[in-house]
């Protein structure tokens, strides 16, 4: 579900990047606030600063996105190269963290950690 809402939105990104200027899609997300502040702890994240969070997941140079972008094509090829390869990440990552699970469960604790001096329980 994470890759398809990834590819969603970094091909969002592509169609408001290659937006003329003055639409109200692309100056929303190419604005910043002329005032105010956020809020202190965790604020809410803007459109854009999840659009970069996806590239730097999928490992896709988010310095150079919007040179990459201007072509439409290669951004596509790209993109799913990128989201193909993440997905792949993400499969044997969650196949690792199933066997050290797994591992994890099937081992006896032959030695205690620390034994009650009254009751004599781990």
């Amino acid at each position: 579900m994470n890759s398809v809402l990834r590819q969603r939105r970094l091909h969002w990104l592509d169609h408001v990047h290659r937006m003329e200027d003055g639409r109200i899609p692309k100056d929303i997300l190419d604005g910043e606030l002329a005032f105010g502040e956020r809020p202190t702890g965790h604020p809410q994240l803007h459109d854009k600063d999840v659009c970069m969070r996806d590239m730097k997941v999928l490992d896709i140079v988010t310095e150079s996105w919007q040179g990459l972008a201007a072509n439409h094509t290669r951004w596509r090829s790209t993109l799913n190269q990128h989201l193909k390869t993440g997905e792949e990440k993400l499969l044997s990552a969650a196949a690792d963290k199933g066997a050290h699970r797994k591992e994890g469960s099937s081992s006896s604790r032959s030695t205690t950690t620390y034994r009650g001096d009254l009751c004599d329980r781990d």
